[in-house]
């Protein structure tokens, strides 16, 4: 199972709050490397994977707004293959108000990004907020959104605030975006210490040096297993980011560089996380109904008795019996005559069923006669021609 934990949509990019649409135009060097987060390219996308989750954003101090209803729109869309997390904004005055809702709205967990929020991770009613997430068993991803806009403030990005929050409640599931970029040896740090903190590697995927580091750090830390699969999508697609993943080995070829072990790889990329964060699909993805009963059937009727054949006839009429396959017949009868085919006998071969070898003599110089073909019909028993030379006669 692979599952993209790191995805976005938006209808505009004026949704991610003030520059970030700016931002996003002055690092597109053409203008097909702008971003396209519509649902379409989205779902295009996200082929390569089981299940994917979508992120919400709300932000009053940036003015950003992906709502947790229109999150809960997009899930709606494809509940079986879609999951979304709500984003709060901590200092939102109906942010509690908000968890509540998650659930109800379909949605699996809650996103909040304390630079993009401005407040300190451990803020009283950010601490309110996670103590309600507890309570309702919802996930927390951290969103960085530094690379989003300018006025975003970076001092709250640092993973390292978040061990307080870690140590006041053990219980919350915490995934720290992009491997808390830049300072991804304080997120190593952070997840090697808390039982229920996880890193996802969304961003970074998309290069490969920083990539390779990071992934170097992490095995030889023994956090593997703490790092979760995300592409960041509009950025990066899930295709590219599991090729740079598998890929990342090719760094080393030539040089004394340590390789990363192809297993750990499949591992980030094929890690149940659904079951890891406690999180499931709204609606079941459709499985193959159950195969049915067998339907207890009368046994066919037996087939319609063959055309006599030569050897049943014989039985009745007392004829000799004939080995060989005959042609269908219009109707038995018991002095008719069977045309076979003609094979080589041999003088002993022609009295073996009663019959002189005078009876089987063909003549050497003369051609052998053409039989019709099994598809084409036979002759009927009336209109055969006993006298010819090629046929032997069928005496009753």
């Amino acid at each position: 199972m692979i599952v993209d934990l790191h995805t976005h949509i938006w209808e505009s990019p004026e949704q991610l709050g003030r520059g970030a649409a700016a931002r996003m135009l002055r690092s597109a060097t053409q203008p097909w490397d702008r971003p396209d987060a519509s649902t379409t390219a989205h779902d295009a996308a996200m082929e390569p994977v089981q299940h994917a989750v979508i992120l919400g954003f709300e932000s009053s101090y940036l003015g950003a707004s992906i709502s947790a209803e229109q999150i809960a729109r997009y899930v709606a869309r494809r509940p079986e293959k879609y999951l979304g997390f709500a984003g709060l904004d901590p200092l939102a005055g109906n942010a509690l108000k908000q968890v509540a809702r998650v659930r109800s709205l379909g949605l699996s967990g809650v996103t909040i990004s304390p630079a993009g929020q401005a407040f300190h991770p451990a803020h009283t009613q950010a601490m309110k907020l996670y103590e309600q997430c507890v309570a309702q068993d919802l996930p927390v991803l951290v969103q960085s959104v530094t690379h989003l806009s300018s006025e975003a403030k970076l001092e709250f990005a640092q993973p390292y605030l978040f061990d307080e929050v870690a140590r006041e409640f053990p219980d919350l599931r915490l995934i720290i975006s992009q491997v808390g970029h830049p300072w991804i040896d304080q997120a190593l740090v952070l997840i090697g210490k808390h039982r229920n903190v996880y890193a996802d590697i969304s961003s970074i995927v998309s290069r490969p040096w920083p990539l390779y580091n990071l992934l170097q750090s992490a095995h030889h830390q023994g956090v593997m297993d703490r790092l979760l699969f995300g592409s960041d999508f509009p950025f990066c697609t899930p295709q590219r980011a599991i090729t740079t993943i598998y890929s990342v080995n090719t760094l080393t070829q030539g040089t004394m560089l340590p390789s990363v072990p192809r297993e750990q790889l499949r591992l980030i990329v094929e890690r149940d996380v659904l079951s890891l964060l406690g999180m499931k699909p709204a609606v079941k993805a459709a499985l193959p109904a159950p195969a049915k009963a067998p339907i207890q059937v009368a046994a066919p009727a037996p087939a319609a008795a063959p055309i006599a054949s030569p050897a049943t006839i014989s039985k009745s009429n007392g004829s000799v019996p004939n080995e060989a396959p005959a042609a269908p017949v219009a109707a038995p009868a018991p002095a008719a005559s069977k045309v076979e085919p003609v094979s080589p006998v041999s003088p002993e071969a022609g009295t073996e069923g009663g019959e002189s070898p005078a009876d089987t003599d063909v003549k050497k110089d003369e051609p052998a006669v053409s039989l019709p073909d099994a598809t084409t019909a036979a002759p009927s028993a009336s209109t055969s021609e006993p006298d010819k030379p090629s046929q032997k006669r069928m005496d009753p």
